[in-house]
């Protein structure tokens, strides 16, 4: 899995989806680049899908946090105050 990402995505990109807590990586990636629906994520971590979806938001919330820098850098819009 790993190995995998590590090609698609840039490494700064790469480093902070891994240091994500496993649980949230992990509905992260079903979510946001498998596609998976919150019905399959649910089922696939044997959670409800109320806890995937907190997970979810955490674990984007978490990235945001660190990949604001990255952002920036490649002019993208960083501003906080749209996002919350």
């Amino acid at each position: 899995q790993e190995k995998l990402f590590s090609n698609l995505l840039d490494d700064d990109v790469s480093r902070a989806l891994e240091s994500l807590p496993e649980e949230f990586r992990t509905v992260v990636i079903l979510c946001d680049i498998e596609e998976f629906t919150y019905e399959e994520i649910a089922d696939f971590v044997e959670c409800p899908i109320g806890t995937v979806r907190s997970r979810l938001h955490r674990g984007r919330k978490m990235l945001r946090a660190k990949l604001t820098r990255y952002a920036k850098n490649r002019g993208y819009d960083t501003d906080e105050d749209a996002h919350d």
